[in-house]
């Protein structure tokens, strides 16, 4: 976003709609269809998986961070750009700043017909892609067209199904009974960035061999009460935090740098934790 800040929204939704189509992947494929005999290399990623598993059940903890600052990195950054993710996150964030420049979710009922031909268009399209998607190895047997392209429909499907359960969350938004309770979440949303590397932190130490190492007691319906418990706490601990300050200690220190990094902006000498 820095680095496309300043575009127009033209530029920027071209941008985003290119990335979504996810380029690489389509390069892939057809490179395959007019190479049959290529064979693609195995994921390269699955080697630092397996170098990494092993010290998440070691109780040496720094052994444990030594591993994730380099196997576990690279596991998830090589995973991401063998699967499409790297694009089609890129085209999300542009999309999100299209959203937030049109004011999309400021004054909903205006924008109303906008939300209603989002949610219909993503549910045509999600039927007839979530389809395609389950017929495809029938469709392409040769596995070396079939990996880029299954990455492909599924980003598509994936994004059609986010349109849908966010326009119906803008909707459901809009209904005074519902709004009262949703209005209570919000101080989560605010402090997301937070919120989701102190689950991180707090849920390694729950499971990982340095800490408690509950993996090995802790099935399904337990681990899931253990998720509904810490996001009570969290909720409860971002309701308290943004009653004495205006962002979360993560998001204010990430402002701060994205502002230093980009220097374009007078608020880059505002402390992360001011009113």
């Amino acid at each position: 976003l820095v680095l496309v800040c300043k575009w127009s929204d033209r530029a920027v939704l071209i941008a985003a709609v290119i990335l979504m189509l996810q380029p690489l992947e389509l390069g892939k494929f057809f490179y395959a269809m007019m190479n049959p005999d290529y064979v693609p290399a195995a994921g390269i990623w699955r080697v630092h998986s397996q170098r990494m598993y092993p010290f998440l059940s070691q109780p040496d903890f720094w052994a444990m961070v030594k591993s994730n600052l380099w196997d576990g990195q690279l596991f998830s950054l090589l995973w991401a750009w063998g699967y499409g993710r790297f694009f089609q996150t890129a085209s999300l964030f542009l999309l999100g700043m299209l959203i937030g420049r049109r004011q999309l979710f400021v004054n909903l009922s205006e924008h109303r017909a906008f939300w209603m031909r989002t949610l219909v268009i993503g549910a045509i399209c999600f039927v007839p892609l979530y389809f395609i998607t389950a017929s495809l190895p029938d469709m392409i047997p040769n596995k070396a067209m079939l990996t880029p392209m299954n990455t492909v429909i599924s980003s598509f499907r994936n994004f059609s199904f986010m349109c849908v359960l966010v326009a119906c969350f803008v909707f459901l938004w809009q209904q005074v009974s519902a709004h009262k309770v949703l209005h209570g979440l919000v101080p989560y949303g605010k402090m997301s960035l937070t919120n989701y590397l102190t689950q991180s932190i707090i849920g390694s130490f729950v499971y990982f061999g340095y800490g408690l190492s509950l993996y090995k007691v802790l099935g399904t319906t337990a681990s899931f009460g253990v998720g509904v418990l810490l996001f009570i706490l969290q909720l409860a601990f971002c309701h308290w935090w943004l009653k004495k300050f205006k962002q979360g200690p993560f998001e204010g220190a990430w402002r701060r740098a994205t502002w230093i990094f980009s220097d374009t902006h007078s608020e880059k000498s505002m402390h992360p934790f001011t009113k």
